[in-house]
């Protein structure tokens, strides 16, 4: 690695890094934590005096043209190789951290020169602060701590039995030799394995050191834009990740420095930690410069791969699929899934078939479609994603789940941080099942029940504020009134009302009675009302001398023995519409025309005397309690148990429980009310000490009959 990775300073890739592997941090959570190789994780940047050269990319300047308005390009910049390797570890941070959060997956800093330096003190997720940074740069001497680089805390709950891996990362640029140099590089670190490892088991005792038992070293060479002529620059060999021993693996990634160095880091960051690249496509974007026009956009993002089980479970991204799109550079894959907004029928919580919820985190953080996706869903808002019915072939168990779509993932905000929730697609185990739904025991009602017309019920006797303006200050005060009207409400509507449609017959078939059944239920009749109703009865009586019954259908009643017998069905259904009418006969007066309009012309008039009377509210007295209740506020627990003599005092009877009545225009205190039945049950019976009645105001003698004298003598003879 130029002058700073020579045979001669080759200290800093196999001491600092090492010694950051055999150490944890003492606040790292026991939950969730996985020991493998990406459970720890060394980033390594050289600061070699070559890093200092220009990467040959420039980034343009753009500044809004006041005369125009448009954007033009006023300058332009160059980064360093420094600068790009400096962006690639920010890069590496913000995605482990955004997908991993609360110390799950561990990281430290190194900045190698001529010798190696921790940028973060422990293990952990936070990034150093610029003054750690400067004081970092400033000092040239770092502690090694030898006798802290086994170490491993209980609260890690790591014992020696487990392996204790890890990886590193290295950023840098090598020019000549550069397969010699990996190959010098992994060699020395294979060597300090073996011989830290024999130290380790000369402290067998010792349980707070274990030996590394293997570790991944990347190697991402950058090196500057060349224009696609990469014969003036000397690259190594590029390799895949592969075990050279038993200690160490080596992975040679090339990655120019200029727009294709974030991709190759991508694909070495999915590879490392087993991530997975979804990308959501057509995503509807309104355009700045055309305005009311959208251009469907994409964008990709990481997760875990577990969130891919069902579609490679089912085949729909295996190979030959659509869905799957290979990332050059960066040699990975990834899976492209539809937007799709739901409607406002469509929530969220309706899908109880979410079997897992992992978080997110953008490829581009800084895109336009990227700030765009995740503003919409930091809103509190929610995307599906769907399966394309003509980029895969849908296997037989598959079915679309939502109006006529198949979605597989729900993208959605919780506390700040945004995940992908995994949709059960094809056959639910336990859902599904229709072995288990048919031995289910549920209850069947015995007859089906009056929904809609209780959900009418509901509507006429809601409770609702007085609307009324000319209300006089009286009637204000007594709010009884309103109480009382809103029960002879409910007793009158209740006069009649079979819940099951087996218990009454022109329930069954409404249309028959149409107009006597929802018109007499408004609270005002109009005279049209009224004659619609008469017309009504009139075209019900003409089936008092047809030969033909209300209905031919047979209706399930327990009133009838012959569902079809014309006679049956006319009778009862006169009766029940009396019954009915009879309901709203104290609404209004013309609600009582209509009543004895129906027993005049069906002729119940002369068989059958109904009652028009009012139905009557039954009131609960209370008797008024605020002048006992100041009497008992007034005196003290002593004041209301004093003592009786036993021959005024009656016989003790049980208490009989006192019958309460409430008046109409009564207002009671709850709380002198809750107040004196609790003095009633608990302060009369409370009594106070006898030697504080005894002495008044004086202080009272603890033990009034010792006589200290008498109990000092008998002591002096039994010590005798």
């Amino acid at each position: 690695m130029s002058t700073s990775i020579t045979a001669n300073s080759t200290r800093w890739i196999h001491t600092d890094p090492l010694s950051a592997l055999w150490s944890m941090s003492d606040n790292v959570p026991v939950n969730d934590v996985t020991i493998g190789p990406d459970h720890k994780t060394v980033i390594v940047l050289d600061h070699s005096p070559d890093f200092a050269t220009s990467s040959n990319f420039k980034i343009d300047i753009p500044l809004k043209d006041s005369t125009t308005g448009q954007m033009r390009v006023v300058s332009q910049v160059e980064k360093t190789l420094w600068t790009c390797a400096v962006e690639s570890a920010f890069e590496f941070h913000r995605i482990v951290d955004e997908i991993y959060p609360d110390g799950v997956r561990l990281m430290r800093f190194v900045i190698s020169d001529f010798v190696g330096r921790f940028l973060t003190p422990n293990w952990g997720t936070q990034l150093i602060s610029l003054d750690q940074d400067r004081v970092k740069r400033l000092s040239l001497k770092m502690k090694f701590a030898r006798q802290k680089m086994y170490e491993l805390t209980v609260e890690n709950g790591i014992k020696k039995t487990f392996p204790n891996t890890g990886s590193i990362v290295v950023f840098t640029s090598l020019k000549r030799h550069i397969d010699e140099d990996i190959a010098m590089l992994t060699k020395h670190i294979t060597e300090d394995i073996i011989s830290r490892n024999k130290i380790v088991k000369a402290l067998d005792g010792d349980k707070n050191f274990a030996p590394i038992t293997h570790v991944q070293v990347y190697f991402i060479i950058i090196y500057p834009v060349t224009d696609d002529n990469k014969d003036k620059i000397y690259l190594p060999t590029a390799k895949p990740l592969t075990k050279l021993n038993e200690y160490v693996s080596c992975s040679v990634v090339c990655a120019e420095a200029g727009p294709s160095l974030r991709p190759v880091l991508h694909g070495v960051i999915l590879k490392h930690f087993d991530l997975v690249s979804t990308t959501v496509t057509s995503i509807p974007m309104k355009e700045e410069a055309q305005q009311g026009q959208s251009v469907n956009y994409d964008v990709e993002v990481f997760h875990p791969r577990r969130s891919h089980y069902f579609l490679q479970r089912y085949g729909l991204v295996g190979p030959g699929s659509k869905l799957r799109v290979t990332v050059n550079p960066g040699d990975y894959e990834t899976v492209k899934l539809a937007w799709t907004t739901p409607s406002a029928k469509n929530r969220w919580n309706q899908f109880p078939r979410c079997i897992s919820a992992l978080p997110i985190s953008p490829a581009s953080v800084n895109g336009r479609p990227s700030v765009c996706l995740t503003s919409f869903l930091l809103s509190g808002r929610n995307v599906m994603l769907e399966v394309l019915k003509h980029n895969v072939h849908l296997p037989r168990d598959v079915t679309p789940n939502v109006n006529q779509k198949l979605i597989s993932h729900l993208l959605m905000c919780h506390a700040g941080r945004i995940y992908i929730h995994t949709v059960h697609i094809g056959n639910h185990p336990v859902l599904d099942d229709r072995k288990l739904l048919t031995n289910a025991v549920l209850p069947k009602p015995s007859a089906p029940l009056r929904v809609a017309d209780f959900a009418s019920f509901m509507k006429e006797t809601r409770l609702v504020i007085s609307q009324e303006t000319d209300v006089s200050p009286a009637s204000v005060d007594d709010e009884s009134v309103y109480n009382e009207q809103a029960r002879k409400q409910l007793l009158r509507l209740t006069r009649y009302w079979p819940s099951r449609l087996n218990e009454a017959f022109i329930y069954n078939i409404p249309k028959k009675f149409d107009p006597l059944l929802t018109l007499i239920r408004r609270s005002e009749l109009s005279t049209n009302d009224v004659n619609k109703c008469r017309e009504c009865i009139y075209s019900l009586m003409a089936y008092k001398d047809s030969k033909e019954p209300l209905t031919l259908k047979t209706i399930d009643c327990l009133k009838f023995k012959n569902p079809l017998s014309r006679d049956e069905q006319f009778r009862y259904a006169c009766d029940e519409l009396l019954n009915h009418l009879h309901n709203y006969v104290n609404h209004s007066a013309r609600h009582l025309e209509v009543f004895n309009m129906f027993l005049q012309i069906s002729g119940l008039d002369r068989a059958t005397h109904v009652s028009v009377q009012d139905v009557s509210v039954r009131t609960m007295q209370l008797p008024s309690s605020s002048s006992s209740v100041s009497t008992v506020r007034s005196q003290s627990p002593v004041d209301t148990t004093q003592p009786k003599s036993r021959s005024m005092s009656p016989v003790i009877k049980k208490p009989r429980k006192s019958i309460y009545t409430w008046g109409p225009n009564e207002k009671l205190n709850l709380y002198d009310y809750y107040l004196e039945r609790y003095q009633k049950e608990h302060l009369t019976k409370w009594k106070d000490f006898v030697g504080r009645v005894k002495a008044g105001n004086k202080p009272a003698i603890l033990y009034p009959n010792l006589d200290l004298n008498k109990a000092s003598s008998k002591g002096d003879a039994e010590s005798v």
